[in-house]
């Protein structure tokens, strides 16, 4: 019974075509909205890992925290190079301290130029971040001493500005100012914000006196500090512990605000993604909505189906079709509506994905689980919007039904 159910149902569907396509619309948009926004909300969440582990693991982070009272984003007070050797004294358990400024700049190099982030460091920076110098040299101490107009390259930035020819050795133009290519690096993966080997570094005291990078008005500012503690250590304490250090430094009693804002990857991790699972959560169920008009647009159109075949269904009862058999077929249809509306909408899905994928840095793919349960979620869909109609058919008289025009 169930394959002439089936038969039935597709046959129907095939003598309807147009009709049974637009009414597969709500589905399919349903079904591929849920399931795309499922797999951004995943290909966020390895991105943002993916920009983590570029940055390093199990850091605590410093920077100046901008002054809400202030217009632009004033700095209340800067973070300098006294302030990154005494952590390294003075924090327990301290292990590396890194110093860090950025600015954006554009990098010529003949007819080619790249605009990308330069970052001045010193070279326990090195030493806290995942970089793997892949051609030539690294900063040296004499780099950093004699502010040398050197640049390191990221992988993606060498490419663009040189494509296969060597990089190494060439000299560049760094917002105007002369620098010699020692080397080029390279980090892990590609995140929300693009290609994490797009970046240049150079000596922290080059950017501030060669560049004019600056954080707020001191000579030897900087704009991001990396705390790498030793052995087993407990991040949130450790982040505790450095901001009661720098408000004891600064004297900052515990009541005013901090003019500096601690964090670690970890809260990074936790803030971001649960921000995601939010905005994706919305979006998700704004885009259910759409698979709800679908089941209702096909609750309808079932409903229309059964008006118009009321004296098919009323002769079938009469040849000795039971009330469940009338219902089995008219559920049926619906799944299949609905099964059929949600296959379309997965490769819909799929071929978005592949779109985004190829054109962007997002690593998108569909999850084989999220598939099935929306293949799932489609025939359930179709069996609750089937419902209605299939007991109003079981439940016609055979004598009135066949009456019926």
């Amino acid at each position: 019974m169930w394959k002439e159910d089936i038969r039935s149902a597709f046959d129907t569907i095939r003598a309807n075509r147009l009709r049974s396509l637009l009414t597969m619309l709500g589905v399919i948009i349903g079904v591929a909205s849920v399931v795309l926004i499922i797999s951004l909300g995943r290909a966020a969440e390895r991105s943002i890992a993916s920009s983590l582990d570029a940055l390093g693991h199990d850091l605590v982070l410093v920077y100046p925290a901008p002054d809400g009272r202030g217009g632009g984003g004033a700095i209340r007070a800067s973070l300098t190079d006294r302030d990154v050797d005494a952590m390294q004294r003075q924090l327990l358990g301290i292990d590396t301290v890194a110093a860090q400024l950025s600015g954006s700049a554009r990098i010529i190099a003949g007819a080619n130029r790249a605009d990308t982030i330069v970052r001045g460091v010193d070279l326990s920076f090195f030493d806290v971040t995942p970089l793997t110098i892949v051609e030539g040299a690294s900063l040296r101490d004499s780099d950093i001493a004699t502010q040398a107009s050197v640049i390191v390259l990221g992988r993606s930035t060498a490419d663009r500005l040189f494509g296969d020819d060597q990089a190494v050795g060439r000299r560049v133009r760094v917002n105007g100012v002369s620098a010699t290519v020692i080397g080029i690096a390279s980090t892990v993966g590609s995140g929300l914000s693009g290609d994490q080997n797009d970046f240049a570094l150079t000596p922290i005291t080059t950017a501030r006196q060669r560049l004019g990078l600056r954080v707020g008005n001191d000579d030897d500012s900087v704009g991001l500090v990396l705390l790498q503690f030793g052995g087993e250590v407990d991040l949130t304490d450790a982040r505790e512990r450095t901001l009661k250090f720098l408000k004891d430094r600064k004297r900052i009693s515990d009541d005013e605000t901090s003019p500096f804002a601690v964090s670690t990857t970890e809260d990074l991790s936790g803030a971001t993604s649960s921000v995601v699972a939010v905005v994706q959560g919305v979006l998700a169920a704004i885009a259910s909505i759409s698979l709800i008009v679908g089941g209702i647009g096909i609750m309808n159109i079932m409903l229309v189906s059964v008006t118009e075949r009321t004296r098919e269904i009323g002769l079938r009862i009469s040849l000795g079709a039971k009330p469940t058999h009338i219902r089995n077929q008219f559920l049926t249809e619906a799944a299949i509506l609905c099964g059929l509306g949600g296959f379309i909408g997965l490769v819909l899905t799929l071929a978005i994905a592949f779109i985004i994928a190829a054109v962007s840095a997002l690593p998108i793919s569909v999850a084989p689980g999220d598939a099935l349960f929306a293949l799932a979620t489609s025939l359930l869909t179709g069996l609750a919007a089937g419902y209605l109609p299939a007991r109003r058919a079981a439940a016609l008289d055979p004598i009135e039904a066949l009456r019926s025009e």
